[in-house]
């Protein structure tokens, strides 16, 4: 079954305001009229440039008001998928990071991994609660001890996860 064929079933059975993307496939040729849901949802997407799948994409409920936060261009992340937004509750703002990493391990997804976890510390962290989510494709970490024996993309993103998803941190982590 195709992901837009199962949209309709999740907003219909579980009242969802907010739904999250990874791997949409999502290029120009599909406009956000594609996945709005009867208009019934503001439609945010970073589709993959230069190849087949891949992306992100968030639909949000219209009552819920947003502002994307742009990504610094100058910063290589390699080929991974991420869009940041913040979404403004009546008594919160919420910035939400989602992220799809391809599982791969060029040179330059290694690099573009490790940029994207300085830059999500240095440049994107704020006063007000982080939610980060998203498909790392990182299987070989014990979340239960939080530790991992791969070195490429697993040790870094622990280390990340020790350092900022403390409870002093504004980080939250929801990771498929």
């Amino acid at each position: 079954m195709n992901k837009t064929d199962v949209l309709p079933l999740v907003t219909q059975n579980y009242s969802a305001s907010m739904i999250f993307i990874t791997e949409s496939w999502l290029s120009s040729i599909y406009p956000d009229a594609f996945i709005r849901l009867q208009n019934c949802f503001n439609v945010m997407r970073q589709d993959r440039n230069g190849s087949v799948g891949g992306g992100v994409c968030v639909l949000l409920a219209k009552h819920i008001s947003y502002s994307r936060v742009n990504l610094d261009p100058v910063i290589d992340i390699g080929n991974i998928d991420v869009l940041v937004f913040d979404a403004y509750f009546p008594a919160d703002k919420i910035r939400f990071i989602l992220c799809y990493r391809p599982p791969n391990s060029s040179d330059r997804a290694v690099t573009g991994f490790k940029n994207l976890l300085r830059m999500l510390v240095e440049r994107l962290d704020c006063s007000w609660p982080t939610v980060l989510l998203g498909d790392f494709n990182l299987p070989d970490i014990d979340w239960f001890t939080v530790q991992a024996t791969e070195q490429t993309f697993h040790i870094p993103f622990v280390d990340f996860f020790r350092e900022n998803g403390s409870s002093s941190s504004s980080f939250s982590f929801i990771v498929c």
